[in-house]
């Protein structure tokens, strides 16, 4: 597959929406665009397409713009995609309602998708069935989700959706702008709506009446043609004389010439975005900014000193500006000084599409829960998932009848048993945090004692294991039973006053998703010391999609999550940990099976508390 893929490139298709009417002037659109063209021209390995869907097409209907460089699609596209089979579909939508619509088109063939949600209201109301397949979709890499603020990010979290915090990058303006002396304090607005219906919710209100608290400084607006003499007819109303007000097309450079702050007085989440680009343009210029605190980018100007935040109310806000006045020389060097390095295109640290693309091209897209379950009812068999199932299946008799004792005795997974166990105490010499037979350790999930017998030497054991029937052969596979302690019981009941040194929990995690691996990182947080260790695995998704491709997945009756190398970072600092140290193993040891033989099975990762 590597020698195929140097002859044909893998295919990022960016998607946005509506492209031909509004190119110029919206948010979303730009910064698509923006990727597609930044990528292009600096990528050598990726072959990369730029889409907008459109109403007015043809069903499955291809239309090439040569002078902007971009295919229109209708929005009923099945046949396209399936023909043209991109390896990665990256969306741009302000909401989660994206997914549906591309799932749909997808047919029976699932494409991975990365799905870009500017919006601050992005989630609609799902039911509990859609989000359950919304979860898997993620948990298998069907579904990359990213947010562009915090707020979205833990509004999305509630409903157990795992998401990737990415803050949009732009191309910076061409230079810095020139300061104009001997003029009043000039407040910049580029956030106008695209309807009137939006006009509360951008702030145009709130702008207005600070603009009537605040005569002595001069408004510079930009605004987008729909609604302009409306707009103007209120500045006549409220008999405001300090507003310069550019209709139109605008060369931003032009613009940003004696704009001292940039403002974004939203009032409501509602059709807003998370970062407005006029704000991330401003910071890139050093012009400081002035926000509300409904702004998804609030957060961000806070902890940067970026510039200030305020309520949604006018004489805070005048208040603020003030304060962002008599202080303004902090706030710009601030704004110089480090808004390049968040949102400035051209800084390719480690968190960027790019580098992302790149971990996920060798995997391959997963079918759907139902798909899954259709393929197990077609073998008399069903998914056993979520806690309560997973502590039902795994009984006393279903192990007794179904233990296989020699699974780990062949090639290939004797070899993997060994590079896990060799893994294990490396990682453990490393980093324990006491000496050799002074910790206190736990093991969660303990099945036959596979894992534990390769701490023994590191301190005292409790073992967790729900199985009677596996408590009985790890006692009697055990040289020293006076080292180990066991607790019958399933780790989701497992209480105690203990803490612990070391904590080692494989072939666990993996089964749950994103909402009880919560809870689970939750309690194994409280179980650890402050100076404490945890060393799992985490199955790699590029190989165990490959895998499962061969073996089909109404093979597999119990539910698994695979993790990316980023994916793993997210989710533990997520929960409160950082990675230590990690070791991937199992590389070639599916030579012929997989496409990609080089690929490690899992990584083994230590963790502590962050």
């Amino acid at each position: 597959m590597l020698n195929n893929m140097i002859l044909n490139k893998p295919k990022i298709y960016i998607f946005c929406f509506g492209f031909k009417r509004e190119r110029d002037i919206e948010a979303i659109k730009k910064e698509a665009r923006t990727y597609y063209q930044f990528y292009k021209s600096i990528s050598q390995s990726l072959e990369f397409k730029f889409i907008s869907l459109e109403n007015e097409l043809l069903d499955n209907e291809e239309i090439y713009d040569a002078d902007n460089d971009v295919y229109y699609w209708s929005y009923n596209f099945n046949e396209l995609i399936q023909q043209q089979s991109p390896t990665i579909a990256h969306v741009f939508v302000d909401s989660l309602d994206g997914y549906f619509l591309f799932e749909k088109n997808y047919s029976s063939k699932s494409i991975i998708t990365f799905n870009t949600v500017t919006g601050i209201d992005a989630f609609r109301e799902f039911d509990e069935g859609y989000l359950e397949h919304l979860r898997h979709a993620i948990d298998v890499g069907n579904l990359y989700l990213f947010v562009e603020s915090k707020v979205v990010k833990d509004e999305f979290l509630k409903m157990g959706l795992q998401t990737y915090l990415m803050y949009p990058r732009i191309k910076a303006l061409r230079n810095r702008p020139e300061m104009i002396e001997n003029k009043p304090f000039t407040i910049g607005f580029a956030s106008a709506p695209l309807s009137k219906k939006d006009w509360e919710g951008r702030g145009i209100q709130l702008l207005v009446s600070l603009a009537a608290q605040l005569k002595h400084y001069k408004f510079k607006i930009a605004w987008r043609n729909e609604g302009y003499d409306d707009f103007i007819a209120l500045l006549n109303e409220n008999n405001l004389t300090n507003f310069e007000v550019y209709n139109g097309y605008l060369d931003m450079n032009d613009f940003y010439k004696g704009v001292d702050v940039m403002l974004a007085p939203y009032t409501t989440q509602k059709n807003n975005h998370s970062c407005p680009l006029s704000i991330l343009e401003s910071i890139l210029l050093g012009i400081p900014v002035a926000v509300t605190n409904v702004v998804g980018l609030q957060d961000v100007v806070e902890q940067y000193n970026f510039g200030v935040v305020s309520k949604c109310e006018v004489g805070e806000l005048a208040e603020k500006v003030g304060i962002l006045e008599k202080n303004y020389d902090f706030y710009k060097k601030n704004a110089e000084d480090l808004g390049s390095e968040l949102f400035d295109i051209n800084k390719l640290d480690n968190n960027n599409y790019l580098k992302i693309y790149d971990e996920v091209i060798y995997q391959v897209a997963a079918p759907t829960l139902n798909e899954w379950r259709s393929q197990l009812n077609a073998n008399n068999k069903y998914l056993v998932m979520n806690q309560d199932g997973m502590a039902e299946y795994y009984n006393d008799s279903f192990i007794a009848n179904n233990y296989d004792e020699s699974r780990f005795s062949e090639f290939p997974m004797r070899t993997y048993d060994l590079l896990e166990r060799n893994a294990l105490n490396i990682l453990t010499e490393k980093h324990s945090p006491k000496g050799i037979g002074m910790n206190n350790i736990l093991d969660i999930a303990s099945g036959e004692g596979r894992i534990m017998r390769s701490l023994l030497e590191y301190g005292q054991i409790t073992a967790v294991e729900n199985s009677a029937f596996m408590i009985s052969v790890s006692v009697r596979k055990l040289s020293d039973i006076n080292k180990v302690t066991y607790v019958k019981n399933d780790f989701f009941s497992f209480i105690t006053d203990e803490k612990y040194d070391i904590i080692s929990v494989f072939r666990f995690i993996r089964h749950f998703n994103y909402l009880d691996r919560i809870i689970l990182y939750q309690k194994i947080y409280k179980l650890l010391n402050d100076d404490g260790i945890i060393i799992a695995d985490f199955p790699n998704k590029q190989a165990e999609t490959q895998l499962r491709s061969v073996y089909q997945w109404g093979s597999f009756n119990v539910y698994d999550v695979f993790w990316n190398e980023f994916e793993i970072i997210n989710e533990l600092n997520d929960n409160g940990f950082q990675i230590l140290d990690s070791i991937s193993v199992g590389e070639y040891l599916n030579k012929g099976i997989m496409n990609n033989d080089e690929l490690p099975l899992s990584r083994i990762v230590c963790f502590g508390k962050r």
